[in-house]
């Protein structure tokens, strides 16, 4: 395994309006910056698609990351200990059938 990601219905911040969320994104080091990254986050946009979601957010504390995915910054949120978190969001487009 040289990675992982995850769909979770909520992630632990004070957005419980938002739901689906990308959540754990992991790559090991040797395997960073090999666009694999992007076929995990293209998954779990076809599979939210399938389930039918019409969005899928994430919340983080890196910088223009996420944005090369297709994500936009649409705010920030506050996890239950108080600390903030900025909150992604990308459209997903219905192209599957279900």
């Amino acid at each position: 395994m040289v990675g992982c990601t995850g769909l979770i219905d909520h992630d632990f911040i004070n957005r419980i309006d938002l739901s689906l969320w990308l959540c754990s994104l992991y790559m090991e080091k040797e395997h960073r910056g090999k666009a694999l990254e992007n076929l995990l986050i293209e998954q779990v946009k076809k599979d939210a698609e399938l389930e039918g979601f019409g969005s899928i957010y994430l919340c983080t504390e890196l910088n223009e990351f996420y944005e090369k995915y297709g994500f936009k910054y649409i705010g920030e949120g506050f996890y239950t200990d108080g600390q903030p978190s900025k909150i992604y969001e990308t459209k997903l487009i219905k192209s599957y059938s279900i």
